[in-house]
């Protein structure tokens, strides 16, 4: 599982990876009851590693718990779900993106469920992860 302060690091990291826009760095927590609510109410050790991290992906993409950098923190907060189970994304940067912004928009009507089986149908273990 993924802690919140392991959520909070990724967010963190993301912001001061990409300021190029200082018009547009807006640092900081905006709603992180959201991601506490997540991380004990939706996730779990009995879900699957795929739901976990749809979930994540989610919560933290359409519900923007913070002020700025919310689908890149999604992003990586799902293949670092994935990643700690041994499970790559194949999926390339151009459909990743496209498929987070639609996440992120509410009139696609993208749900758990739905990232759940796009997570299956564009990852594979790790054969070198032991």
């Amino acid at each position: 599982m993924i802690t919140l302060e392991e959520i909070r690091t990724i967010h963190s990291r993301i912001m001061e990876i990409d300021r190029t826009n200082q018009d547009d760095y807006i640092p900081g927590e905006r709603y992180i009851a959201i991601i506490e609510s997540m991380l004990e109410y939706k996730m779990g050790d009995d879900k699957s590693v795929f739901y976990n991290a749809a979930v994540a992906l989610h919560t933290i993409a359409s519900r923007h718990p913070f002020y700025n950098g919310n689908k890149r923190t999604a992003c990586t907060t799902a293949l670092m779900i994935l990643k700690n189970e041994g499970i790559n994304l194949t999926v390339n940067k151009e459909d990743r993106i496209q498929f987070i912004i639609d996440i992120a928009t509410p009139e696609k009507g993208i749900t758990v469920e739905i990232i759940e089986k796009w997570l299956i149908n564009n990852s594979k273990i790790d054969e070198n992860n032991d």
